[in-house]
């Protein structure tokens, strides 16, 4: 999964076929807001209400398995208590980032973190949680109405304190590309953000950023998308 290293929003390919592919802690730490909160979800829907025949309950799943569920109100909200991952199922950052390494630097080479964690909507109202009965997933997000700008937050574990920080600028035939990291990761589960932006600058150059961050992002929205 691990999307912080493809470049596409997953809501943006849901939406349009795009050009390119809560608050939070305000502790700074080496410039980078930390993105660590106490793992519990407390989400909103955007129109919630009209899924409420659809959808019964949610669950956070990941590669380590099932992280918590939670029941879908009758006002389109739900809440998530976020389990611990097991340690088995963590992997090295360094190894994830090895593909980036000549730019990204990592406080801490142990740093061990989870693959993101993906919210399901359930049409089951009780009994297992079963592939059968999903029918949709929930995303915190936003996009720009062309499809060349937006933002998701994506839900990660650390297994300790560890700081991400890299930038690099790549020009190419059809423009520039600039890829940044600010991440001020806290043992724990944190609230990250994949941020992108597409600026045409002529009909065949483009200048194109993309980041992965701990700073908070406003303007996002808890949307539901149906399979």
């Amino acid at each position: 999964m691990k999307r912080f290293f493809v470049n596409q929003l997953v809501i943006a390919a849901l939406i349009v076929s795009a050009a390119f592919v809560s608050s939070c802690n305000k502790d700074d730490d080496g410039g980078t807001a930390s993105g660590a909160f106490d793992g519990v979800i407390t989400a909103q829907v955007e129109n919630g209400s009209q899924y409420n025949d659809l959808i019964k309950r949610v669950r956070a799943v990941g590669v380590g398995g099932a992280f918590g569920s939670g029941v879908y109100a009758a006002n389109g909200s739900f809440t998530i208590t976020l389990d611990l991952p097991p340690a088995s199922t963590l992997s090295l950052l360094a190894n994830d980032l090895e593909d980036l390494s000549d730019f990204v630097s990592i406080s801490d080479k142990s740093a061990k973190w989870s693959d993101e964690v993906a919210i399901g909507a359930y049409s089951s109202s009780s009994g297992d949680f079963i592939d059968d009965d999903i029918v949709g997933w929930f995303y915190y997000a936003k996009l720009s109405a062309d499809g060349n700008s937006g933002a998701e937050m994506i839900l990660v574990y650390a297994d300790r304190d560890v700081i991400v920080k890299g930038s690099k600028k790549q020009t190419y035939e059809d423009g520039t590309f600039t890829r940044e990291f600010n991440m001020n990761l806290k043992q724990g589960w944190n609230r990250t953000y994949y941020v992108k932006k597409d600026t045409k600058m002529s009909d065949d150059n483009w200048d194109r950023y993309s980041e992965s961050t701990t700073n908070p992002v406003d303007g996002l929205k808890w949307l539901f998308y149906e399979w």
